[in-house]
């Protein structure tokens, strides 16, 4: 999260740098820069003033900066400000309510014996939970992992529940954010991959496959560590199971019984919005 400085200069013809940026009118105008430890450099004529300074991050500083009189010779004494702690928060926790606004799937069974067999179906409105973690690396990225978890997922197939109300739908993804730093408004987008499974109650192994999805949102700073945000997401599936089906033919020797595996299948998309807290150490 970035810091504030406003540098104040008592005469107007003074001349700023920040960290050898610069020269820039000293015109006490507040600048927006990154957290950590900075050097404040001004000149007027001949006269030269420097600070040494460490913000922390959502911190606002007023820096005033005085020269000589004119027509005096008498020094003016340079007060340098002793760096303080590094205080930068670059660990990231967060936890959402997550929402299933929209969603379809083909759902498809396979057997050795029989053709392909397809249908497609739409998400139910979900409601489940977003935890995610990460390290904030240099500028804006954050490099961590998420879980996305609803406890009663449900599938509609033609007027009728597909997974009945005891599936759960589980995602433990890969996680790239990058934070636009921005103030105390911090919009943000992400990038996640990971592993899939959707737990069937009536099914011997759960359905086990990937997902990848993209979002986007932004998060207010009420204080440096705690953010209240929201954010869409997109997130594409598919997963597969297998189940061991009886089978049986009746013959002129008498009733044969077989089993035949079948693999079903699972491929959708969904829309996710999700609305919660975020913090920072």
């Amino acid at each position: 999260c970035p810091a504030f400085l406003t540098v104040q200069c008592d005469n107007p013809d003074a001349r700023l740098w920040v960290d050898g940026t610069g020269p820039v009118d000293c015109d006490g105008a507040a600048m927006t820069i990154l957290p950590g430890a900075h050097v404040v450099e001004a000149k007027l004529g001949v006269e030269k003033r420097r600070e040494e300074l460490t913000l922390a991050s959502m911190e606002t500083r007023t820096l005033a900066l005085t020269f000589l009189p004119a027509g005096s010779t008498a020094p003016t004494p340079t007060i340098v400000v002793a760096p303080a702690a590094e205080t930068g928060r670059r660990f990231r926790a967060g936890a959402m309510l997550a929402v299933v606004a929209s969603g379809s799937a083909d759902i498809s069974a396979d057997t050795s014996f029989q053709e392909a067999q397809s249908q497609s179906a739409d998400d139910e409105t979900a409601i489940g939970v977003n935890l995610f973690g990460g390290f904030r690396l240099s500028g804006g990225l954050v490099l961590g992992a998420s879980i996305w978890h609803f406890p009663s997922y449900k599938l509609k197939v033609s007027g009728q529940d597909a997974l009945d109300d005891k599936t759960t739908h589980t995602d433990l993804n890969a996680l790239a954010v990058y934070e636009f730093l921005d103030g105390p408004i911090v919009p943000f987008a992400s990038l996640e991959v990971g592993f899939s499974t959707i737990d069937v109650p009536d099914l011997k192994d759960p359905f086990t496959g990937f997902n990848a999805g993209i979002g986007g949102g932004a998060r207010y700073h009420f204080t440096p560590n705690v953010a209240v945000g929201i954010d869409l997401h997109f997130s594409y599936y598919s997963v597969t199971t297998a189940l061991e089906v009886a089978e049986s033919d009746f013959t002129g020797d008498g009733d044969v019984s077989f089993s035949t595996e079948t693999e079903f299948s699972l491929t959708g998309t969904r829309t996710l919005v999700n609305l919660g807290a975020t913090f920072a150490f």
